[in-house]
This record gives structure tokens, C-alpha cells and sequence, in this order.
């Protein structure tokens, strides 16, 4: 710049009307130089400016995500602490049992209590999973075209939670019962059987005993209700629906320490609601068995079950579907 001022001062003299064309064409081109000068000084400026803030934001931000994963953290700890209680508890209370005397003659109902208590924590699991920890909220960063700008938004409020669950919520359930192989003439020519269920008796080995019967669409409960008043509408047994769940939703049904089941085998007069404690062979699914009298009291209990699971979607996990041998 010190030898464009030099020429310029050179160039420049009073009388402009003196100037030729060259020297008319330079000292605008000198003009345009320091113009160009001052808007890059202001551009380094407003770009630091900008920089400051844009890391300020991004420090807020991670600030706050840590701030969730660690209440996630705490949250769950305190869940396991209190778990370990009630275990030692239960422990407590078996020993006991078990070294009175005047128990060494339990009846059956007893031993089918215990059997149930021992089975729901054979089901149970808890551990908090980092590599499925999502962060929520997103990032923005519009520019403002009049002074270029920039302005750093954090999008964690309700509505982006909100667009999730309407993403979750979209997602079908894929609804599968086992039955056994013997009923399935009673059942195969109902009119919404034929419609929203896809069996596979006739892709397997005829000698196994159970069909899986996948129902398609929303209808889950309607369906259900036509294939058990079918079956046990003409019998004095007792009903029984076996349903074939992903693992994750096992802690949604049993609850902890197996509470959720308790509430759900009293509120609806069930003899038997559990989980079997181990996936069905080469999948991630595990057999939900319901066992009732009355088949109006089993459904009243699935749709608290299905209304509870669509409310958990557990995107992401490994799906594999049990197939019968």
C-alpha cells in the first residue's frame, strides 16, 4: 500500500481536468484497492466475531449433552442400586423359606409362586448401552445474505422429539402368535384370518408342532379376538395365547423385579403371565405366554401390552425372527 500512495500522490494534482485517461484509469483503480482493503479488514473482523460465537454455541451445546447422558447415568445407577436391594431382599426371604421347618412341606402353589419370582428374574436385564445412546437436537447454522452473518441455533425442544415419536409411530408392529398346529383348521377360513394373517404351514416340516401365524396391518387385537373365542369358544379349558416379543420389550411387560407382571396378572385375574427367559432358538424373540379363563380378560391385557410397547420403539436393534424348525 505504500507504493500505491506513493503513486498517487504522484499522479493526483489539482487541476483534474489536466489528467489524462491513464492517470484518470489508475487513481480508480487506487480507489477500488483501498475500498477492497477496508471490506477485507471488516470480513476478518466479522468473521472472528463469528468464529467466538459459533464456539460459545457449540460449547453450550456439549455442555448440555453431557448434562443429559449424565442424569441418564445417574438415573440408571440409582435403578440398579435399588434392584440389588430388592434382590438381597428376595434372597433373604428364599433362605428363609427354605431352612423353616415348618415350610419343608410347600404346597404347589407356593412352588409355582417361587418358580414364577425366579423365572421373571432369569428374564430381567438392565445395562445402559453407550453405543445406542442418541443425542437429541440438532445444529444450525443459517447465514444472514444482508451483512453475512452467522447465527448458530440449537433445535433440542419438544418438536423434535415430537417429529420421533411421529417417525416411531409409523412403524409397524409386527404382531406373531405361536399356535399349535391342531387348530389351525379351526381358524383358517375366518374372513379377517384370511385377510390380515400370513401363516407358514405349508412352508415347513410337518411335523412340527407349532405355526406361526404373523398378522399384518393394525388390527392385532381383532384378529386375535376371533382366533380365541374360535378355539375355546365351545371348551371349559383354560385359554392360553403365546405371543413371540423382541427381547427388548421384556423389561416393558415384567417391569422391575417382575412388578409391571404382578400389577398386570391382578388387575386382569390371570393365572399365568411371564416371559420365557431365554430367546426362541437362532432369534432375538422370546415367547410372552398369557393364561386366563376368560379370553375378554386376556385381550383387555394385550392392548394395555401393545398400547405400552408402540409407545417404545426400540429402532436399531438387531431383529431376528424365529422360524420353526
Amino acid at each position: 500500500m505504500a507504493t500505491a500512495n506513493h503513486f498517487q500522490t504522484r499522479v493526483l494534482i489539482p487541476n483534474k481536468t489536466s489528467l489524462t485517461d491513464n492517470e484518470i484509469r489508475l487513481n480508480s483503480l487506487l480507489e477500488q484497492a483501498q475500498l477492497y482493503f477496508h471490506t477485507l479488514n471488516n470480513l476478518e473482523t466479522n468473521d472472528y466475531n463469528n468464529n467466538v460465537l459459533r464456539e460459545s454455541e457449540l460449547n453450550l451445546w456439549s455442555s448440555k449433552m453431557y448434562e443429559k447422558i449424565d442424569d441418564l447415568y445417574k438415573s440408571c445407577l440409582n435403578d440398579l442400586k435399588q434392584s440389588f436391594e430388592q434382590l438381597k431382599l428376595f434372597q433373604k426371604l428364599m433362605i428363609n423359606i427354605l431352612n423353616n421347618e415348618n415350610e419343608n412341606n410347600l404346597d404347589g402353589n407356593k412352588l409355582l409362586t417361587i418358580e414364577q419370582e425366579i423365572c421373571i428374574l432369569k428374564c430381567l436385564t438392565y445395562q445402559l448401552d453407550t453405543t445406542k445412546v442418541k443425542i437429541e437436537g440438532k445444529l444450525k447454522l443459517n447465514r444472514f445474505s444482508d451483512n453475512g452473518d452467522y447465527e448458530i441455533s440449537i433445535d433440542d425442544n419438544n418438536n423434535y422429539q415430537n417429529n420421533i415419536n411421529e417417525e416411531n409411530n409409523k412403524k409397524d408392529f409386527i404382531c406373531r402368535i405361536l399356535v399349535h398346529k391342531d387348530i389351525i383348521n379351526k381358524i383358517e377360513n375366518l374372513p379377517l384370518v384370511q385377510q390380515f394373517v400370513k401363516m407358514t404351514t405349508d412352508q415347513i416340516n410337518q411335523t412340527t408342532p407349532e405355526r406361526i401365524l404373523t398378522i399384518m396391518g393394525p388390527h392385532h387385537l381383532d384378529v386375535i379376538e376371533k382366533i380365541l373365542f374360535s378355539v375355546y369358544s365351545s371348551s371349559l379349558n383354560q385359554c392360553e395365547l403365546r405371543i413371540l416379543l423382541h427381547q427388548s420389550y421384556a423389561p416393558l411387560i415384567l417391569g422391575k423385579l417382575g412388578d409391571r407382571a404382578k400389577i398386570l396378572r391382578e388387575k386382569y385375574s390371570l393365572h399365568t403371565l411371564t416371559i420365557h427367559p431365554i430367546c426362541a432358538p437362532h432369534s432375538t424373540e422370546r415367547v410372552l405366554l398369557i393364561q386366563s379363563l376368560s379370553p375378554e380378560k386376556i385381550l383387555s391385557c394385550l392392548e394395555e401390552i401393545f398400547v405400552n410397547i408402540n409407545q417404545h420403539t426400540y429402532d436399531g436393534d438387531e431383529v431376528l425372527l424365529y422360524h420353526e424348525m
